[in-house]
């Protein structure tokens, strides 16, 4: 069967009694994004298991570090804003805890700047750096982005990898950060997923995104994670869009 003529139909898979040897055909099928064919054996194998976030920064640092951005002194504020944004990412949730939680009024415009760093001011600099494609920005990514170094160890590292994971991060951020959680943070990012891209197609009218499937896919190598018929069905409905005729 030709990829641009693929059209599949919910009677071709059955992910709600936990059989995915569709979803490894479905993508099997479909060529121009070596990712896709091992998403695939992984979610119908489970030759890829959750692979544990490796812990940068541990509770009590970030604790510390967070504390410190009230410290009396203007060094120690310093010191510990500069601690912060070299551990990168991973102090996100810290320090939006910090926003919410703190009232000294210094600690918390430095826990602001720092997010606005981290979040946004900061963040195309740092794709731009991670796409050159060299071994040392793809280290730098492991604490710059939440959910790569796991991506990376199921399908590989290559420039056009590295691209197509940048436009995941960005469509379904919480799909890549679930990556270094649990199952349970992976399927609510899975259901997250599906709310937008539902909500793109029929209010917005726009068309699904290869980045758009392949955060349907990344769930599914948890085999913990349950896909119901819905979840099937917008699946199937994403990729018969792209590669073929609904």
């Amino acid at each position: 069967m030709s990829a641009s003529r693929l059209e599949l139909r919910p009677s071709q898979l059955s992910l709600a009694s936990g059989n995915r040897f569709g979803i490894a055909r479905l993508v099997g099928w479909i060529g121009g994004c070596r990712c896709l064919p091992i998403l695939a054996m992984a979610v119908w194998a489970g030759s890829v298991k959750a692979v544990e976030p490796t812990v940068a920064v541990t509770q009590d640092q970030a604790h510390q570090w967070v504390v410190a951005l009230g410290a009396p002194t203007f060094a120690e504020r310093e010191r510990a804003m500069g601690e912060i944004l070299r551990a990168g990412t991973p102090m996100v949730p810290h320090l939006r805890q910090a926003v919410r939680e703190f009232r000294d009024p210094e600690l918390v415009q430095r826990a602001e700047f720092a997010l606005s760093k981290l979040t946004v001011d900061d963040l195309e600099s740092r794709i731009a750096t991670f796409l050159d494609g060299t071994a040392e920005s793809g280290l730098l990514a492991r604490q710059w982005f939440s959910g790569w170094e796991q991506f990376a160890l199921m399908v590989g590292d290559s420039i056009p990898l590295r691209e197509l994971f940048v436009k995941v991060m960005k469509s379904h951020p919480r799909i890549t950060q679930s990556l270094a959680e649990g199952t349970v943070e992976r399927s609510l990012a899975a259901q997250e997923a599906v709310v937008t891209i539902e909500t793109a197609i029929r209010q917005k009218n726009l068309p699904p995104t290869v980045a758009d499937g392949v955060a349907l896919l990344l769930p599914l190598t948890d085999q913990a994670v349950t896909a119901g018929v819905r979840y099937e069905e917008i699946i199937l409905g994403v990729f018969n869009r792209l590669y073929g005729t609904v």
